[in-house]
């Protein structure tokens, strides 16, 4: 039988591979995830080479893993070895360095990052693009033809199917009751996930200006911003005076908290740290310190609540159950491109029935919302609509889900490898 090879340019990949790679090896197909090897790539991203000690433990075995110290000694390999398919979450020539046709690549959507990561053209090169639902052609279609590329919704049609959300299949491994033992949660309090605003790198004044908290500094910011970007810097003066800023915003979280029984967790992740102000109001703050089930997956499952800023999360925390608060904040500047940036344009909305603002599974709140109607917010005001969960879900995730049904449901991971194991080579 021809093996089934992942790709693991970085350990997170194995939350998104976790689950096709354990059902593969339910089924007995020889399974191989080829890694760049953390041993021997430094860098400021050292930290998300996949390792020996970082390799999950899986239900049905344990796949073998090949170590590689590049992308073209991937793609040499491959052209070499006896292959049905390679998973991977980017364009194939990128992450394999081949035009090498003795297999067939299928690329895995990773949110948005799938379309906007690759052109057209250089996302057409996979043989199979598993998408979650029909939303994301629609979606994919929208974006590429605004980007200037011709008949983009025929050629999609051609290379994607709807399989639904490896990822979550991932849920199935989480035993709740024990995580929060395992995270030192107490049994008695609402967990409220907060997945914290990112401030560091990001391109323009804003981020500097919500940073700061000298009313000095802040104008300062805000007049040089004025002077050398596009965006009307002008509408953030009264907020100099009312102290909103990223302080401000963390002390209107902590009192959501507080007046839910909270016990706030902040997850961070090693590129942006959990600022020293929001250490301090935390309960607990945690790290990606697992890939399959992910970390943030396990804290979604027991959570309460999740708040965030237009975090893919959203999705995940739709599927679980779990009410969303999504918090409005400016887009970054991107190099030679408009602002806002296009794929934001179409995919940071907040009208209503869109991803960010569904009633009855996710809230949108503005930032002044977030300052001066946060803390007063109960949890019984954002209940789950079972009912608006599975039309969610449907639009989202998954096309054939049915809450009524859920242990009827087909896993992501077995539509993906039935899908791959039709293909020929």
């Amino acid at each position: 039988m021809k093996k089934l090879v992942f790709i693991i340019e970085r350990s997170p990949y194995l939350k998104h591979f976790g689950s096709i790679i354990d059902e593969a090896l339910k089924q007995n197909f020889p399974v191989e995830c080829w890694a760049l090897d953390g041993r021997s790539n430094g860098g400021s991203k050292a930290y998300t080479y996949l390792t020996p000690e970082k390799v999950p433990h899986f239900d049905h075995g344990q796949p073998k893993i090949v170590w590689f110290n590049s992308s073209e000694q991937m793609g040499g390999e491959a052209s070499r070895t006896d292959i049905l398919a390679a998973f991977a979450t980017r364009k194939k020539y990128k992450t394999l360095g081949t035009t090498a046709t003795n297999f067939r690549y299928i690329t895995i959507q990773v949110g948005i990052d799938t379309f906007v990561g690759a052109t057209l053209d250089e996302l057409l090169a996979s043989d199979l693009i598993c998408v979650l639902s029909p939303f994301w052609l629609d979606w994919a279609a929208d974006y590429y033809t605004r980007s200037g590329e011709s008949r983009a919704r025929e050629k999609l049609q051609e290379k994607m199917i709807f399989t639904g959300f490896p990822f979550i299949d991932g849920a199935s491994q989480v035993k709740k009751l024990e995580l929060r033992k395992k995270f030192g949660i107490p049994k008695n309090k609402n967990v409220v996930l907060l997945l914290p605003i990112t401030l560091k790198n990001k391109r323009g004044a804003w981020s500097k200006f919500f940073s700061a908290t000298s009313p000095v500094l802040r104008s300062a910011i805000l007049v040089h911003g004025g002077l050398t970007e596009s965006q009307n810097y002008r509408q953030y003066i009264p907020w100099i005076t009312r102290g909103w800023h990223d302080d401000r915003l963390n002390h209107s979280i902590r009192a959501f908290c507080d007046a839910n029984n909270g016990w706030l967790v902040a997850k961070g992740r090693l590129k942006d740290p959990v600022r020293p102000s929001l250490q301090k109001i935390s309960d607990q703050f945690i790290y990606d310190d697992e890939d399959y089930p992910a970390t943030i997956l396990q804290l979604m499952s027991i959570a309460s609540v999740c708040i965030h800023f237009y975090s893919t999360a959203a999705l995940e925390l739709a599927y679980l159950g779990v009410p969303g608060i999504c918090i409005d904040r400016p887009s970054p500047v991107f190099p030679n491109q408009e602002w806002p940036p296009l794929f934001h344009q179409l995919w940071r909305l907040n009208q209503p029935n869109t991803a960010y603002n569904w009633p009855g599974v996710n809230s949108w709140l503005s930032l002044p919302d977030a300052f001066t109607q946060l803390a007063s917010l109960k949890l019984a005001q954002i209940p789950i609509d079972h009912l608006e969960q599975t039309k969610y879900i449907q639009t989202y995730i998954d096309q054939e889900y049915q809450l009524s049904n859920s242990s009827g449901n087909q896993s992501s991971a077995k539509r993906i490898l039935d899908s791959v194991t039709t293909l020929q080579v």
